[in-house]
């Protein structure tokens, strides 16, 4: 993940999940490693939970960075 980056990272959850998913991801820049860690894993386990007991058809991830702030919705 660290060498592509969370968008790159997130890009081939949304690709390999069995719920369609909507990805909107604007990054302007890098955040720090740690917290790119963080969120991918964050978006790996929501995106489990929604498959095992969602019953959903279909899911949408939003990731902005910006002003120093990173927010997963």
């Amino acid at each position: 993940m660290t060498g592509y980056g969370l968008a790159v990272a997130v890009e081939s959850l949304v690709a390999h999940s069995p719920v369609p998913v909507v990805l909107d991801v604007d990054m302007g820049e890098r955040a720090p490693e740690t917290v790119e860690v963080a969120a991918y894993y964050l978006v790996s386990e929501s995106l489990t939970n929604v498959a095992k007991y969602a019953r959903a058809s279909q899911a949408t991830v939003v990731i902005r960075h910006a002003d120093g702030q990173l927010t997963v919705e």
